[in-house]
């Protein structure tokens, strides 16, 4: 923007028929007086009031030349008119006030003019007017000051506030009080500039500037400009374009049921490199929230500078209908905001602290951070790179995606309790998508995700990581799915996850399935829950935790390939009223020093090992079988399918006890193969290998120690027998 220019800067030089008031006299004018020029306070302090009627007119006008000076426009009639320029404080202190129905006029008009100099300027009351047929300046080179108050109006060409290095103050406030540019408005160009609209009042212009250059707020780089439009009624329009942060900074507040008009055009937030610009609905970050106002533009850009959206208020049912583009950030600060546009093109990043905000469009993004209150996802779709729930230590944040076509996709990483709390629910048909995800990340992270409801789906193309080295809690029901590669629960030291998936429908997919990675994992298959793997691991790593339980009729844990209870760390599996777990081959505490247990119990729960069982790998493994429990341990062709003692140093421990309780072997079965193995039958209990035809081998290797217990163990009490049904041959080597 070229800046205003400057007419009549110099002090003016006194003609025969100027009028000049100072040296503390007091004048008035009530009748037609003609002057070359007036100036009130030139070498001394001077006041003229025109009134009654009075009406003055010259070439220039001076209030506070070089002294302090001050001038009073009253009445219905009582004029002044300047042909050329007026300025109010031109090197000193100069006072205006038009009231009552008085009238002043000019070309262009200064308050503040030169450096130390200030002006004042009240226009009060109805038919009280200020007519610049050039522009006005407010605030040039020293400090100026306008208020436009109870009806008062002013209209020039273009406005200035804080034009050059000065400082600019505009109030216009109340029913009827106007402020009409036939041109564009710069607020803070070069210079430090405030404008407010308030209780009513009305600001108009065509390209709005808070700052310079095309309509802009807070224009050259060391303009800053301040925009408050707040109170019902209060307006200001822009028949074009306006800009908040040109190439400084530039803030605009909308609050309290005020409006701002950008006629459909678009409003620029930090447009250039370097810039900052900041919009407010409600109150400004940090202070305490207000009722909103309202802004009518069809886009919202975000430019190339440092810009800022900020929802800081009262409402319960706010809409904001422009689309929102560029990169900057919206923050989410209070009050409950509805993002009704398409804004896919935004590229920044946003932050919800408090309140709630809901896409029910579409919402574009990088990062997405919800460190309090809530982002709620209603029928739209949010598109981002990561997303993080609970980002920092002591924050609390909640996210919702509800509703067939509601998606969260994220690009990159989901962090759902990363340092703080964290919860996400996905119901009734909404999905999130995203690489990896992290429920519980870090140390004192706390993570909750539900995901409920038929067709609502997480889909995690990477990793999935329940208890990282925070909480984490997983709960899928009612027919939820969730999908991943890798699922891992309790991942490493100090972390500890929780999955339940529950409800007929309710579905688990994951590649590998690591329960208690390194810390404490725990997983619940109930009534009708599905899981899917290809391997499986309870108690995976050194340190690890892990157990299982799946319980009730169709309830189901489906490895596709091996299942290991109690790897490198301990590892419990409970298949009980009727669960059934599969795999190819299983083993019971695989590695020395560890322990692994698992329970079958109840009429129709099954374990289904179609590629052998191992019970004592190299460490130590439990097997019960009781109360109508069935456990199968099958091979291809001839051969072992069922170990207990498998390794040196290992101990395996099978009880199969009670009525239909049975472990049937396709193959033999060798108790203490290398290691220790005890094999107990007792309370109706039944063991079979290779159909009858099979071999039972006790301590078949060197060092190796074998135990069959029919009924209970040597010094047991005595219980009753169990059955090894049609063994071919038992050998003791």
């Amino acid at each position: 923007m070229t800046s205003t220019a400057l007419v009549g800067i110099a002090s003016i030089a006194a003609h025969a028929a100027d009028k000049i008031v100072d040296g503390g006299a007091v004048e008035t004018i009530t009748t037609t007086e003609t002057f070359d020029n007036v100036t009130v306070g030139d070498t001394g302090t001077g006041t003229l009031t025109i009134e009654s009627g009075g009406a003055v007119s010259n070439v220039f006008g001076s209030i506070g030349d070089s002294d302090g000076g001050t001038v009073t426009v009253t009445g219905t009639g009582s004029t002044w008119a300047n042909s050329d320029a007026l300025h109010i404080g031109l090197g000193g202190t100069g006072t205006l006030t038009i009231s009552d129905g008085g009238a002043v006029s000019n070309a262009n008009g200064f308050i503040g003019t030169l450096t130390g100099s200030a002006g004042t300027v009240t226009v009060t009351g109805a038919n009280s007017t200020w007519t610049s047929s050039g522009n006005l300046i407010v605030g040039n080179q020293g400090t100026g000051s306008l208020t436009i108050a109870d009806g008062g109006a002013v209209s020039n060409s273009t406005g200035s506030v804080g034009n050059s290095i000065g400082t600019g103050t505009v109030t216009v406030t109340g029913t009827g009080s106007s402020w009409t540019n036939s041109g564009f408005l710069f607020v803070g160009d070069e210079g430090t500039g405030s404008l407010t609209i308030a209780d009513g009042g009305v600001v108009s212009n065509t390209i709005g500037i808070i700052g310079s250059d095309d309509g802009i707020i807070g224009s050259d780089n060391s303009g800053t400009g301040t925009v408050t439009v707040t109170g019902a009624g209060s307006i200001w329009t822009n028949s074009s374009s306006l800009t908040v942060g040109n190439v400084s900074t530039g803030t605009l507040t909308i609050a309290d049921g005020g409006t701002v008009n950008a006629n459909n055009n678009p409003v620029v937030i930090a447009n250039e490199s370097g810039s900052t610009g900041t919009l407010n609905i409600g109150a400004a970050a940090g202070d305490a929230a207000v009722a909103a106002g309202t802004l009518n533009a069809t886009t919202l850009s975000f430019g190339d500078g440092t810009g800022a959206l900020n929802f800081n208020h009262t409402d319960a049912g706010y809409d904001f209908d422009a689309a929102i583009t560029g990169d900057g950030t919206i923050n989410q600060i209070a009050g409950v905001t509805n993002l009704t546009a398409d804004s896919s093109g935004f590229i920044g990043d946003t932050n919800v602290t408090g309140g709630k905000l809901v896409v029910s469009k579409a919402l574009g993004g990088s990062v997405v951070t919800v460190n309090g209150g809530t982002l709620s996802i209603e029928g739209g779709t949010l598109s981002n790179a990561t997303g993080f729930i609970g980002r920092v230590s002591e924050s609390s944040g909640t996210v919702t995606v509800t509703g067939a076509n509601s998606t969260w996709t994220n690009s990159g990483n989901l962090f759902v309790g990363n340092q703080g709390a964290g919860t996400l629910t996905i119901a009734d048909g909404g999905a999130v998508n995203n690489v990896t995800g992290l429920i519980g990340n870090g140390g004192s992270g706390i993570g909750t995700v539900m995901v409920t409801g038929t067709g609502s789906e997480w889909t995690n193309t990477g990793f999935l990581r329940v208890g990282n080295e925070g909480a984490g809690t997983l709960t899928i029901e009612s027919g939820g799915a969730v999908s991943n590669i890798t699922g891992i629960i309790g991942d490493n030291d100090g972390g500890t996850g929780t999955v339940t998936v529950t409800g007929a429908g309710s579905s688990w997919t994951n590649s590998d399935l690591f329960v208690g990675n390194g810390g404490t994992g725990t997983l619940t298959i109930a009534d009708g829950g599905a899981v899917t793997n290809t391997t499986g691991s309870i108690g995976d790593s050194t340190g690890g935790t892990g157990t299982v339980t799946v319980t009730g009729a169709d309830s189901s844990w489906t490895n596709s390939l091996n299942l290991t209870v109690g790897n490198f760390g301990n590892g419990t599996l409970t298949i009980e009223s009727g669960g059934a777990v599969s795999n190819t081959l299983g083993i019971i505490g695989q590695e020395d020093g560890n322990t692994g247990s698992v329970t079958v119990t109840g009429t129709g729960s099954i374990w289904t090992n179609s590629a052998g069982l191992r019970v004592g790998g190299s460490g130590t493994g439990t097997l019960t079988i009781a109360d109508g429990g069935t456990v199968s341990s099958n091979i291809s062709g001839s051969g072992t399918s069922g170990f207990i003692g498998t390794s040196d140093n290992s101990t395996g421990t099978v009880m199969v006890t009670g009525a239909n309780s049975n472990w049937t072997n396709s193959g033999n079965i060798i108790i203490g193969n290398s290691g220790t193995g005890t094999l107990t039958i007792a309370d109706g209990g039944t063991v079979t290998a290779n159909s009858g035809n099979g071999t039972v081998t006790i301590a078949a290797g060197s060092g190796s120690t074998g135990t069959l217990n029919i009924g209970a163990a040597a010094g047991g009490g005595g219980g009753k027998r169990g059955y090894a049904e049609r063994c071919h041959t038992c050998l003791r080597r």
